[in-house]
């Protein structure tokens, strides 16, 4: 295929921060009077706060309590979480090496605030390998909506089926695939048997991405 365009998500993608979200998640639901189902919690991996908050509301039958107030403490404690100690993933090194040998556009779609996306690329000293940065607020559509990988590639000025697109969770892999862009996933392992279902190329980390690159650019 032509490669135009590498485009990443960013929680458990970029940074391993998934299991920091869920339990955070599950702490402040719990200790206000609601405890998620594991099997809840994994299902909405990988979507945007607001309509997170909107379905665990609605599934949980939850009363009296301030969504607002609840997303504020998420949030807060989240963000100083990731900020402070998430990790690279493995391989991100090697493909953002392949992605600036051959001079490809290379862009975050994430589902996560931009307040917690920047701070967290400074840290991480990475901040200006990125072309774009496409954040939670610069969507209509969330994932899995195929919209925020759509708009990305629109931002970059590329053609999204000429992208390469590397996600973690069955939200974000269903949006990628959707789009139309050439999709990788490295799932959690509470995920692979639901990606394994998807039709969707599972690698281990995103070394094998950058491999694939080499080998069609």
């Amino acid at each position: 295929m032509k490669i135009d365009a590498v485009i990443l998500d960013f929680d458990g993608t970029v940074v391993d921060s998934e299991f920091t979200w869920k339990e955070v998640e599950q702490d402040v639901l719990t200790r206000h009077g609601y405890p998620m189902p594991q099997e809840l919690l994994f299902e909405l991996s990988g979507m945007g706060i607001d309509k997170w908050l909107q379905i665990v509301f609605e599934k949980l039958n939850v009363k009296n309590i301030d969504v607002q107030i609840v997303k504020t403490e998420i949030l807060s404690r989240v963000y100083k979480l990731i900020n402070d100690t998430s990790p690279l993933q493995p391989g991100f090194e090697i493909l953002s090496e392949v992605v600036k040998q051959n001079n490809l556009p290379f862009a975050i779609c994430t589902s996560s605030e931009f307040d917690l996306l920047l701070p967290t690329l400074k840290r991480l000293d990475i901040t200006n390998l990125f072309q774009v940065l496409h954040s939670a607020h610069g969507y209509e559509n969330m994932k899995p909506h195929p919209e925020p990988y759509l708009l990305t590639a629109e931002k970059l000025g590329v053609d999204i089926k000429n992208c390469v697109v590397v996600e973690d969770s069955i939200t974000g892999i269903k949006s990628a695939m959707a789009s139309g862009a050439k999709t990788f996933a490295i799932p959690y392992p509470h995920d692979l048997e639901r990606a394994k279902q998807l039709d969707v190329e599972i690698v281990k980390d995103m070394s094998v991405v950058a491999d694939y690159i080499k080998n069609n650019i």
